[in-house]
Order: structure tokens, then sequence, then C-alpha cells
């Protein structure tokens, strides 16, 4: 089966610093280990990435695949919105799905207000993509919950519970950095553990981690250096 995701990072580096965006590209490695073709769009290097409006990412998403699958943190969501609007507008027959930081704290009521958008991954995402992709792939669309993900099916939204947290990261595809042009980017950063333990009110990543740190084996992370 030849399936394809046009998977894109709506998130802008700091200070005008780019580097390559890890979360997303972890949920690429997860699509490729299920021999799915990831169409990878990181909108930071895009052109004129400082002009956000959902027209410019739109435009930035054209000629996706079938799968729309966009990450963002909170800041980007209403740009990402609008873009994804903008897209079902244009393909009325494209499966769009949320994820990251940004819609994962609200996916139900994202999903409420915007009827194009057709699902959100809460959390943690490398297994839940996993799982919703091989339902879609086997051609099942029943009301069946799938944990960390709240879907549109029909007029219902069916969110099912929050996925439990994975402790054994070398099991996770590693993060697909064939998919970048390192040139375009001024650093890179490794991650030695996923999550934090600290419950700071303004921050949009206790929704992705739940407050829990979970541990790369040391060798790996060398490795991976």
């Amino acid at each position: 089966m030849n399936e394809s995701v046009t998977l894109c990072s709506a998130t802008l580096g700091e200070d005008g610093r780019r580097e390559p965006p890890l979360g997303p590209l972890y949920i690429a490695g997860a699509l490729e280990r299920l021999g799915v073709s990831v169409d990878f769009r990181d909108f930071q290097i895009a052109p004129e990435p400082s002009r956000l409006d959902g027209r410019r990412l739109a435009d930035f998403l054209s000629d996706h695949s079938e799968i729309v699958a966009v990450s963002c943190f909170v800041d980007m969501l209403p740009v990402v919105i609008e873009a994804t609007r903008i897209l079902r507008e244009g393909n009325p027959d494209s499966t769009i799905i949320l994820g990251g930081p940004g819609p994962s704290a609200s996916a139900d009521r994202i999903l409420e207000l915007y009827h194009w958008i057709d699902g959100v991954v809460r959390g943690e995402g490398d297994e839940t993509v996993q799982e919703w992709l091989l339902r879609r792939r086997s051609g099942r669309d029943d009301l069946a919950p799938i944990a960390g993900m709240s879907l549109r099916r029909g007029d219902r939204i069916i969110s099912g519970p929050s996925r439990p947290r994975q402790d054994d990261l070398e099991s996770v595809a590693a993060p697909a950095y064939h998919l970048v042009d390192w040139d375009a980017y001024d650093y890179a950063r490794v991650i030695t553990t996923r999550g934090c333990a600290y419950r700071c009110s303004f921050c949009d990543v206790t929704a992705l981690w739940g407050n829990r740190s979970a541990y790369r084996e040391i060798d790996a992370v060398i490795d991976e250096m």
C-alpha cells in the first residue's frame, strides 16, 4: 500500500535561530516504520515565515497528500486552524489531523468548533498515530475509541482515554533526520528525556507529557549525537 502523509511542523525558531523540529520528526519516524511515505514540511524554513496567517501556511502546504498532519504549539494554533480550513475548502476529501502541545489540551473543543478537522492526537503521539493509521488501513471506520486521540465520526466526537506514557524510549522509532536539509538550520538538539515534572501554569507542554519524565539510555544518546 503506497500511503503518503504530509506532515508539517508549524512552529518558529527562537530569536530567528532555527533547529530541526524533533517532535514531528519522531512522528515521521513512527509513520515510516509502517511503510508510509512522509512528505515532511517545516514552516520555519519557508520563505517569509514571519508572515503568520492561515493563507501563508496553506500555500506552504499546497499539493499536499490525502492525509495532512500538523503539529504546533498554542501560539500557532489560530494560524493552523485557519490554514486547515483553507486546505479543506480546496480539497474536501482530505483528512486533517492536528497534534502537538497546542491542540492537546483542547482537543474535543477544537473538533466541536471546527468541522473541517478530523482528529486531534493528544499527548505523546508515536503509538497513537500508528494505531490510527493501521485502523484506517484496515478499512475500519467504527466508533471504537483510540487511546490518546479524539476523532470525528459523522456528527459524533469519539474521545479515547489518555494513552499511557512510553517508558522504553529506545523502542520508539528514531527521528527521521534524513527528511530535513541540515544546511537550513543553525543548531540541533538531542533529547535525553521526555517530559517535565514541573507544573508551570503558563506552559502548554503539561498537556503533552502529564508532569512525568521518561529517560533515555545514555549509550543511545551518545550514539545519536
